[in-house]
């Protein structure tokens, strides 16, 4: 047997060695995932109150809102005049004023395509009590 037959069988008999351990090696695991909600559509999009860690706004893609300010214990709808009649692309709360949220939408009524940058505060949403 050559030298160079000797370094490539001990070479091929290494890489599958190293292919053995990885395949064998179970893989990392953080845990099982748990579904929080809300439930009313899958969420699209996903929004924190910078100054309540516990309240989380969460968007469908065909712009329904709700609200938890209980960790994801509980959900609640929050009124948003174009839910069923818009595309939501994206919820942002004011860091300067977090009763102020912006939610960016596209239009899929009558003037489909359209898309607009909507602000509304909501009272009480960056109280801490």
């Amino acid at each position: 047997m050559t030298k160079a037959r000797r370094r490539f069988l001990k070479l091929t008999a290494f890489m599958c060695l190293i292919a053995t351990v990885f395949v064998l090696t179970p893989a990392v695991s953080y845990g099982q995932w748990t579904a929080l909600g809300p439930y009313g559509g899958g969420v699209h999009v996903l929004a924190n109150v910078p100054s309540r860690p516990d309240t989380l706004i969460a968007g469908t893609r065909n712009a329904l809102l709700f609200i938890s300010m209980d960790a994801t214990q509980s959900w609640q709808r929050l009124p948003f005049p174009r839910s069923l009649h818009a595309t939501l692309n994206t919820i942002l709360v004011d860091h300067c004023n977090p009763n102020t949220i912006y939610v960016g939408i596209t239009d899929s009524g009558e003037e489909s395509g359209y898309t607009e940058l909507l602000m509304e505060e909501k009272r009480g949403l960056a109280s801490t009590a």
